[in-house]
């Protein structure tokens, strides 16, 4: 599964999934490395791995739309 971080308050991270868009809810101890909000988690076999590309494309993405609609106005 694939979720982004979408907060992290007093140790719990807010988690939502990808492709339904389910929330999660994860003490930040069970992730083991740092993470911030808007990053991308793969969860499989029970650990979580980051995905920096998928992060990277997402905010690329963004940016993109941003540029358009502020050329547009």
């Amino acid at each position: 599964m694939r979720y982004t971080v979408d907060s992290i308050e007093s140790q719990i991270v807010k988690l939502i999934n990808v492709s339904d868009g389910e929330i999660k809810y994860e003490n930040v101890i069970n992730i083991p490395f740092e993470i911030e909000e808007n990053d991308v988690l793969l969860f499989n076999n029970n650990t979580y791995q980051k995905d920096d590309i998928e992060k990277n494309d997402r905010i690329k993405t963004i940016e993109e739309k941003m540029a358009m609609l502020r050329s547009n106005e």
